[in-house]
């Protein structure tokens, strides 16, 4: 079995609570094959002694260095570019920018290695594997370690007292719960905890759905 685990950092050293949750992950896998990581923070690899990861890709997902191609201006036309983007393709804050660019390196990337698995950590980082084909998306495990509830985004809309700022904010949360339940449709979906469910209860019943909490190693519930 070929395993790709996506993480915005290079997980070693396992320093915080993130990266040693990758590292259960890739170490599960490893056990029953070749293991590659793809990290998105090129700066945040500062060892060269990993012995888990066959290959390590590293792909940066926004474009890079907006302010030296064509100063302000141009940098304000991308930024506009990529709102309404976001608008067309419902895509919320929570989730990172990613270039054209990127998504073809990314693309590419999976389709040459033929992946039988690729694990997503962190909802922030899976907007390309919507441009996967269907036969890549049923293999797809996305990790929801950065879930937001329904309750929390909306004890942070009561903190705007702007009723501009107010209204953008609960369209921005209506997107948040949408995107979050489209990423269920992926092959597999985790979660840390049972508490974490409870805002997408109608999915509760899919098979593809398990626990599985930090600091227990590779341990699970299904669901």
């Amino acid at each position: 079995m070929k395993t790709l685990i996506i993480s915005l950092l290079y997980p070693l050293p396992e320093n915080t609570g993130g990266r040693m949750r990758t590292m259960n992950f890739a170490r599960f896998f490893k056990a029953h094959g070749e293991v590659d990581i793809l990290y998105l923070d090129p700066e945040s690899k500062k060892i060269n002694d990993s012995n888990i990861f066959t290959k390590e890709h590293s792909i940066y997902p926004r474009y890079q260095n907006l302010k030296n191609h064509g100063g302000k201006t141009n940098e304000w036309k991308n930024e506009t570019k990529e709102r309404i983007k976001r608008l067309i393709e419902n895509r919320p804050y929570i989730v990172a920018e990613w270039s054209l660019d990127s998504c073809k390196k990314f693309k590419s990337l999976v389709e040459n290695e033929k992946y039988d698995v690729i694990l997503c950590r962190y909802i922030s980082n899976s907007f390309p594997l919507f441009k996967l084909s269907e036969e890549y998306k049923k293999r797809t495990v996305i990790d929801f370690d950065d879930f937001y509830s329904e309750e929390y985004l909306r004890k942070e809309a009561a903190t705007i007292s702007n009723l501009y700022r107010k209204f953008k904010k609960y369209i921005q949360n209506k997107f948040v719960m949408g995107y979050q339940k489209k990423c269920l449709k992926f092959g597999a979906a985790l979660f840390c905890s049972p508490i974490d469910l409870e805002n997408i209860s109608a999915y509760r019943q899919k098979e593809n759905i398990f626990i599985i909490p930090n600091g227990q190693g590779m341990a699970y519930k299904k669901i």
